[in-house]
């Protein structure tokens, strides 16, 4: 499909802020701008998730809040959108192709949407596998009734594997994260010792408790 010259320009806005950071947070706020004016569309979100069971998902909504996504664990069972995502990963798929419009309006999310004053008239999402234990729903909305087109997922389609990217290199920051902070919180206990040795026996590094302990148990020339 042929994307116009100010299309091409938001797309490489885009592309060079899911890069930006290996914050997911940030990278989201970085992205957000272009992203809306590219699609068009007014609000956007992704939900993170751990596969089940039970299925564990976390939202994360750059720019203005969506009362809407903090109630979803109440309204995750009658979620319209999640159904057909899940039947095709890596497709981006607009809410014409899951359900009849009749259908949208008299859904619970729809409902509450109104309820709340938000007018999510039309959704676009798409389910990215980032890792076996990580997939990523990225979802645009509408707060108008203006349908998304089949170039608007075109376009969304050409970003989908720089943000399952995006999504994986910033898990994969956080967990590196998580694991310093644990080796360092287990380095400095006074009621642990750390002993890291390369194979076959090269040591690596040896905590002041693990000094202790080895001096006691073991003569100099033992080590």
């Amino acid at each position: 499909m042929h994307f116009t010259s100010k299309e091409l320009e938001l797309r490489e806005r885009i592309i060079t802020a899911l890069h930006s950071s290996l914050s997911l947070p940030l990278v989201l706020e970085a992205t957000r701008a272009p992203l809306l004016e590219l699609t068009p569309a007014d609000h956007m979100g992704l939900c993170l998730m751990t596969p089940g069971p039970p299925l564990d998902f976390q939202w994360l909504v750059p720019g203005h809040r969506l009362t809407l996504l903090d109630e979803y664990p109440r309204w995750a069972d009658s979620d319209f959108v999640r159904g057909p995502i899940f039947a095709q990963p890596n497709v981006v798929l607009r809410d014409t192709q899951m359900l009849a419009r009749r259908e949208l309006e008299e859904s619970a999310l729809y409902r509450r949407s109104q309820e709340l004053d938000l007018r999510l008239e039309h959704v676009m999402a798409v389910l990215l596998p980032a890792k076996e234990t990580l997939l990523g729903a990225f979802t645009l909305y509408r707060d108008r009734r203006v349908e998304f087109s089949e170039h608007d997922a075109a376009l969304l389609t050409s970003l989908t594997p720089h943000l399952t990217n995006a999504i994986r290199n910033c898990r994969d920051m956080q967990t590196a994260r998580s694991g310093a902070r644990l080796l360092e919180e287990l380095y400095n206990r006074p009621d642990a010792g750390c002993l890291v040795v390369l194979p076959p026996s090269r040591e690596l590094l040896r905590s002041e408790r693990a000094k202790v302990l080895l001096d006691k148990w073991f003569a100099p020339s033992d080590l």
